[in-house]
């Protein structure tokens, strides 16, 4: 079971908005069935996509405790965790043996590259994003991966989605919106939105048929920095040789900077490369 938080957070967290997406599942915000659709003109489109931008957390700094459910084909775990982040600088979770206590995984992401620390195994991967083959060629960066976890409309390759308002095509399903990126050449972005601006699912679809499938729910909003924010979040993928899943549920959610946001990885630990561990597990 140890060696089941490596192929997961690997996977899912790396490989997370540029693989494809389906249905949520029951644990996810509800999904939409059969609704009617109603696409929008221009200006009702952007002040759709303004609003959601409108309900992000502005603080700089966000802490939370972890409880994360690990799946990996039929296998699961449950272990504790926290989650820093520090907008614009660093995204980092850790997860914990159970009942030691101790840290069994980390994973760090900032702006110039991502780090898995493998404490367990004594091994770690240290990648820039355009070394990792898969997020350079959906121009996946350190922004995108933060909006995920920061419950953030994102657009590959760009920093911010401010001003980019017209690149989403939006429709109103139900009593919520469906925002589509309109001009991403391999796959699909389509985030589903609230009738408050909530980000309740991201899905991302490959354009050719019989891809890898996606998915990031997010659901029980809390406030938090005057905006709702989601505690807790489903990640799942599909279409690997072993289905993967990662439920995280926060609490204790609060604005704390008493902490390193850089890892130091020590001389006893063996560097591995991003292909070669992510082979290793048939991804």
């Amino acid at each position: 079971m140890r060696r089941l938080l490596i192929p997961l957070l690997a996977s899912t967290l790396l490989l997370a908005a540029c693989k494809s997406a389906s249905s949520a599942g029951k644990d996810s915000a509800s999904v939409p069935t059969t609704e009617t659709t109603r696409g929008l003109k221009a200006d009702e489109s952007e002040a759709v996509v303004k609003k959601s931008e409108g309900r992000q957390a502005t603080k700089e700094w966000l802490t939370a405790k972890v409880k994360a459910t690990v799946g990996a084909g039929e296998k699961s775990m449950t272990v504790n965790g926290t989650l820093r982040m520090r907008r614009d600088d660093v995204v980092q979770l850790s997860l914990f043996v159970p009942v030691l206590g101790m840290e069994a995984l980390r994973l760090e992401f900032t702006p110039q590259d991502v780090l898995v620390l493998d404490r367990l195994n004594k091994e770690y991967v240290r990648a820039t994003y355009d070394e990792v083959s898969f997020l350079r060629e959906a121009s996946l960066d350190f922004y995108a991966l933060q909006a995920l976890f920061r419950n953030e409309l994102f657009v590959p390759g760009k920093r911010s989605v401010a001003g980019s308002e017209k690149l989403f095509s939006v429709e109103q399903s139900g009593n919520g919106f469906s925002l589509t990126l309109k001009n991403s050449p391999r796959l699909r972005y389509a985030f589903r939105t609230s009738s408050k601006g909530n980000i309740e699912e991201l899905l991302v679809t490959p354009k050719q048929p019989n891809g890898t499938e996606f998915c990031w729910n997010y659901g029980n909003f809390q406030p938090f920095d005057g905006n709702p924010f989601p505690m807790d979040m489903l990640m799942t993928l599909k279409g690997v040789k072993r289905p993967v899943s990662l439920k995280l549920v926060f609490s204790s959610l609060k604005e704390a900077s008493d902490w390193q946001t850089r890892t130091t990885v020590g001389k006893k630990y063996e560097r591995r490369k991003a292909e070669e561990v992510l082979s290793k597990y048939g991804l």
